[in-house]
């Protein structure tokens, strides 16, 4: 909800209407376009992706670097392990922790938690009908083995003192080194769904860490007093049982991504959603990316080039949210600080190294493929022979005309490879 209406109204003039925006098909329904701005603080590069509404071969999903909570890959790595089976094109996802890669916020993928929201920002939820749901999420999680359910503190991600947390096989190979850290290794142990009880066998205990999480299995992982608990409720051969919620209509949706903050709220530009974000984040104009949806559904992917002088200054929060409404979004958020480097937007855009991406695809039998150079060029080496042969021909004829003394008067048009036409 804007705050000011002289605000509206100062910041409307900012932006130049496009001087430059080329835009080209991808696939059948997957469209891209760069557009230039100019502004008074510099030009700004826009790139924008925009996509049929979720649903039958298309679809909108959260994509973990090297299937892997923890690491880092850049996007142009993801694309290259996804582009077997599908037409993929995507921005930045969640913003991530700097030394190990994870997320800062949720990550769900079809309706399987590997990631905990985090509550002070705005989450990407993606609703069974292809719908953007974007607002704050919650979880709540508790553990029980012999004793009462205790509080579960952490799901993929390092255990605070004194709590406890879970790790699963996607956060990687296995649990990080923890001094004093008691672990339970589970097995078997079922994928982590909302709202309903997951369990398992404790088959091994360990200590300190860096224990090997096994495929189908889980890790226990408990520092401080809860080590104690863990190992007096929790021995080898007991069964734990793991539960955790949502926050109200979360649970309803299949994928979900950290994001944030809020930028568009019916069609309406925000500009401030309250979020746990810093000015240093919002205010500066930056490599930006958002994620947004129009009325009829369609989903538009957008990244903003930034930090090159000359080129393209970047956007603040809230110059980018008002550039999601001028491309139609009826809702939208942030999700991540974006790329300087955006490459090819018939791949995966290609930018900061990443635990997360958030991209819109197609499946396979619509993927399009380019043809080899070589058989481009042998195809415009026929044409220009075939095009030389008819002025010839036509030369001939009048030239044959002229001598006989008919007197004709033609007007020889051709629509060459640019569509402008060449008279002769």
């Amino acid at each position: 909800m804007l705050r000011r209406v002289l605000i509206a109204v100062l910041l409307a003039g900012v932006f130049a209407a496009p001087a430059d925006a080329s835009s080209q098909t991808l696939i059948p329904g997957l469209n891209y376009s760069r557009q230039l701005l100019f502004t008074p603080h510099g030009p700004v590069v826009v790139h924008v992706l925009v996509a049929p509404r979720p649903g039958g071969l298309w679809s909108l999903d959260p994509v973990l670097s090297d299937n892997a909570i923890s690491g880092k890959q850049r996007l142009t790595g993801i694309e290259r392990v996804a582009s077997p089976s599908a037409t993929v094109a995507g921005i930045n996802g969640d913003f991530f922790n700097a030394a190990d890669g994870r997320p800062d916020g949720i990550v769900m993928q079809n309706r399987v938690l590997h990631s905990v929201p985090n509550s002070g920002r705005s989450s990407i939820g993606i609703e069974p009908n292809g719908t953007l749901d974007i607002r704050h999420a919650s979880w709540n999680a508790f553990w029980q083995g012999r004793g009462q359910r205790r509080p579960l503190t952490g799901l993929n991600e390092p255990a605070n003192q004194g709590g406890i947390t879970l790790y699963t096989p996607v956060w990687g190979p296995a649990t990080p080194p923890a001094a004093g850290a008691t672990e339970a290794v589970i097995y078997p142990f079922p994928a982590l769904t909302p709202g309903g009880d997951v369990s398992g066998n404790v088959v091994q205990f360990t200590q300190g860490g860096n224990t090997p999480i096994p495929a189908g299995g889980a890790v226990l992982s408990a520092t401080g007093g809860s080590a104690q608990k863990l190992d007096a409720e929790a021995p080898p051969g007991a069964r734990v049982v793991i539960r955790y919620v949502l926050s109200s209509g979360w649970a309803d949706d299949i994928d979900a991504l950290g994001g944030g903050p809020l930028l568009v709220r019916n069609g309406k530009a925000v500009f401030r959603a309250f979020e746990d974000f810093s000015a240093t984040v919002l205010a500066p104009r930056l490599a930006r990316s958002a994620v947004g949806q129009r009325r009829d559904g369609s989903i538009v992917l957008v990244a903003v080039d930034g930090g090159q002088v000359g080129y393209s200054v970047g956007l603040t929060n809230y110059e980018l949210a008002q550039q999601l409404v001028r491309l139609g979004c009826l809702t939208g958020s942030g999700s991540e600080r974006g790329a300087r480097d955006l490459g090819s937007p018939a791949r995966l855009l290609r930018g900061c190294v990443r635990a997360t991406s958030l991209g819109a695809r197609a499946l396979a039998q619509r993927r399009r493929r380019r043809r080899p150079r070589a058989a481009q060029l042998q195809d415009r080496s026929a044409l220009d022979r075939d095009r030389e042969d008819r002025r010839r021909r036509r030369r001939r004829t009048f030239d044959a005309e002229r001598a006989s003394g008919t007197r004709h008067v033609q007007v020889l048009v051709d629509r060459n490879e640019n569509g402008r036409h060449d008279r002769h």
